[in-house]
């Protein structure tokens, strides 16, 4: 388009200077035909010759402004093309925002998940550790579990005793006393076991550690032996056991283990929670009854009459022809004169 306008004005000049080259040579042809000199044809001759050199000049700036001057239409063309190449990178540019946003939402949402599923493993796996300790608590202990605690307790602070000192003197007796009184093995058999081996060590029997361990085995063994008689069951109504005893000497988990014992062989059992006056004390055997004997099991309210617990108990086990009866009691303590004579 920049080149046809040029070419448009160039004819143009082109034609001015032509009609006026042609207006120039008809007045000179004229002025000789006539044959009078003219003063004014010099002069018309100047001016002709002056302004077709204007044309020539206004030709050639025509013709370089054609070439240097842009087309606007293509340079509107042109813009045309660039605006959709800038909307083509801004869409580029908000879908590349967009899809980073959604990238940081999907991870985000995976994290929540991670964390939730975390969670979730976290409680089924102390719903595991729970459930396994509970059939942990219902499943009998072993005599050798049982012992667990006392060998670890009383045996093995002789043990460390015995370890640091290779002599057997008036010092390590001391402790050795120290020992067997704090242990829960009861100040009757503590005060026994230390005659015993102060006389032997007097008679100088023992001479080393290991003399003093089997000392303490041997003692521990004539203690424990003794003739047990089997029970009399009656042939008609439960057989009722009354436990009672001093406060904090374990006779309700002696309930709990002595009521395994008889449903092992093959006796139906029922307790009785006599124990109206201590705190829990009706919900502890309430466990020992139904989560890990699984027996019957018979209370009344805090603070209530306990001889109407144990008769209701005795009532119930008529009923159901119900082998044993344990009835639990309050503690006593020791310092009741009345009540400790009772125990005797």
């Amino acid at each position: 388009m920049s080149n046809t306008a040029g070419i448009i004005v160039f004819v143009a000049a082109l034609a001015t200077f032509i009609f006026f080259l042609y207006r120039y040579i008809v007045v000179v042809k004229k002025k000789q035909m006539e044959g009078k000199p003219d003063s004014g044809v010099e002069e018309q001759e100047a001016q002709i010759e002056a302004e077709a050199e204007e044309i020539s000049k206004v030709l050639e700036e025509d013709k370089t402004a054609g070439e240097e001057k842009p087309d606007v239409k293509e340079t509107e063309k042109n813009k045309e093309k660039a605006v959709p190449t800038v909307e083509k990178d801004k869409v580029e540019t908000v879908a590349a925002e967009k899809t980073e946003e959604v990238e940081k939402a999907e991870k985000v949402e995976k994290e929540a998940e991670e964390e939730e599923t975390e969670k979730v493993e976290k409680a089924e796996t102390a719903v595991k550790e729970e459930k396994a300790k509970e059939e942990k608590k219902k499943t009998p202990k072993t005599l050798k579990e049982g012992l667990k605690k006392t060998r670890n307790g009383f045996i093995s602070r002789i043990g460390k005793l015995f370890s640091f000192k290779k002599e057997i003197d008036e010092d390590i007796l001391e402790e050795l006393e120290e020992v067997l009184f704090t242990s829960d093995i009861g100040p009757q058999t503590a005060d026994k076991l230390m005659d015993i081996i102060k006389d032997k060590l007097s008679r100088k029997e023992l001479g080393s550690n290991e003399a003093v361990w089997k000392t303490l085995r041997e003692v521990s063994f004539d203690i424990l032996d003794i003739e047990s008689k089997p029970f009399a069951y009656p042939e008609d109504g439960p057989f009722v056991i009354l436990v009672v005893g001093v406060n904090g000497v374990g006779k309700t988990t002696t309930i709990g283990k002595m009521a395994m014992c008889f449903k092992n062989e093959g006796k139906s059992v029922l307790l009785a929670a006599g124990d109206t006056f201590r705190a829990a004390a009706i919900e502890q055997l309430e466990i020992w009854a139904k989560d890990r004997v699984q027996c019957e099991f018979v209370s009344g309210k805090e603070k209530a009459d306990p001889s109407s617990v144990i008769f209701d108990a005795i009532k119930k086990a008529k009923q159901d022809n119900i082998d044993i009866v344990i009835v639990d009691t309050a503690g006593r303590l020791h310092t009741k004169v009345n009540l400790m004579e009772e125990l005797k």
